[in-house]
């Protein structure tokens, strides 16, 4: 079933994905970036993130209160320096007020070679000083 066209009142934009990266908060965390504020009752229904095209889990995913523009997508495992992540939108199952399709979006990659020490490898290194 099609969506209704929505237009010709005021203040309406139409809101677009803008860019989206993973490795700056930490390699767990994707941010991306849309044109305006987003508004949905659950930021995750619709998107799919997939590392080396299979498709991630996402734990959260969290409209940031200071840039309303941006939500942050938690995911299960993190992602490594050689992985590749893209980013989707389905305006069909999605529930983004005035956001349609997102065809698959290359999201840079930042984040650290191996994934986050002592993190995703569940490794704890200790210092002792004498």
């Amino acid at each position: 079933m099609r969506r209704p066209k929505i237009s010709g009142f005021v203040g309406y934009h139409r809101i677009r994905y803008l860019s989206s990266e993973v490795g700056t908060v930490d390699d767990y965390t994707v941010v991306v970036t849309y044109n305006a504020e987003v508004k949905a009752t659950n930021y995750a229904t619709g998107v799919t993130i997939k590392k080396n095209t299979v498709a991630q889990t996402i734990d959260s995913a969290t409209r940031q209160t200071a840039t309303p523009n941006v939500v942050y997508f938690v995911l299960h495992d993190p992602v490594i320096d050689t992985d590749d992540v893209t980013f989707e939108y389905d305006g069909y199952t999605g529930n983004y007020h005035h956001m349609k399709h997102t065809t698959a979006q290359t999201v840079t990659n930042n984040a650290s070679a191996g994934g986050t020490p002592g993190v995703a490898m569940g490794v704890l290194c200790l210092t002792y000083a004498s």
